[in-house]
């Protein structure tokens, strides 16, 4: 045994003794070739971000941390994550309770993403929000400016009826151009930037054209008709989409709550489900069925403006 520790020691001073007099003969080359390295580097890393996809892992947390940005929500991606995990640990209990390792697995699966389908309905809601608070604030000082001429007066008369957020970005485009920057062209493309949206962008470039063509401020009104005839478009959508909800929730209830109803219809039955493999498996593609649908509906439930 202690010859075992001796050699190794020895191989371990062997092994560093090689490695120091390996970095003392290319220090000249690496201070020489210092610059070189540091570009193939770069060059590398450059490569390594632009032809590397991400990950399932990766993709996951990009599209989580969007939908927590994109709802307005003030959970952390730590915070859904432990959500996430709370929620199927609960999932892999209740298939335990019945004995059905396979209906655990598929609600560990299906319950683990039950924030993120909450947090895309919020998103989806958060946006139509958005657009009507956009549609609002655009007609009031389109009207305005059409009338006055001058859109730093227009967004003056209205800024006390513009809800947040826009009215803290209307409130520093007026600060920007009172003591910043007297350019308006350059604080509405400023302006254009906080938003992303098709029509603030094409709204924002018509009033940059108006400050050399007075002419052109009549096509504001356009845009904003454009922006209420979506509105419209949305109600008739929001009122389709409340009746798949009601269908497929009602659906759903009925299926789901069959299996423990079995056990006092027919008893016979929910032997079968429940004690049986072909039963167990006819459950747990069941739920897997609920939660496809379920995230389906969810996925298909989009703003007009973002269809």
């Amino acid at each position: 045994m202690i010859y075992r520790v001796i050699i190794f020691i020895l191989l371990c001073i062997g092994f560093a003794a090689l490695i120091r007099n390996r970095q003392g003969n290319t220090l000249v080359l690496k201070k020489q070739s210092i610059a070189e390295n540091k570009k193939n580097t770069m060059l590398k890393k450059r490569r390594k971000l632009v032809d590397r996809k991400p990950d399932v892992f990766e993709r996951f947390r990009i599209v989580s941390e969007e939908m927590l940005k994109s709802s307005n929500s003030d959970m952390t991606f730590a915070k859904y994550i432990r959500l996430s995990l709370l929620f199927s640990l609960g999932g892999v209990i209740v298939g335990l309770l019945i004995n059905n390792i396979l209906l655990s697995a598929v609600l560990a699966v299906g319950m683990l993403f039950v924030p993120l389908e909450y947090l895309a309905v919020r998103q989806s809601a958060y946006t139509q929000m958005i657009n009507e608070q956009m549609e609002t604030a655009l007609s009031l000082i389109t009207n305005s400016y059409l009338q006055s001429g001058d859109i730093i007066k227009a967004v003056k008369e209205n800024l006390h009826r513009i809800e947040p957020p826009f009215y803290n970005l209307f409130a520093e485009f007026i600060a920007e151009k009172t003591f910043v920057d007297s350019n308006i062209s350059r604080n509405i493309r400023k302006l254009k930037s906080k938003v992303d949206n098709s029509f603030f962008s094409e709204w924002c470039d018509t009033l940059i054209l108006c400050q050399q063509d007075r002419e052109l401020m009549y096509v504001l009104p356009t845009i904003v008709e454009k922006m209420s005839d979506i509105k419209q478009i949305q109600e008739e959508l929001n009122t389709h989409m409340y009746n798949i909800y009601k269908d497929h929730i009602s659906v759903t209830l009925v299926v789901a709550a069959n299996i423990p109803l079995m056990r006092f219809l027919n008893a016979e039955w929910y032997r079968l489900l429940t004690g049986t493999l072909a039963g167990q498996i006819i459950v747990a593609l069941t739920f897997a069925v609920i939660f496809s649908a379920t995230a389906y509906v969810i996925k298909v439930n989009k703003p007009v403006s973002v269809l």
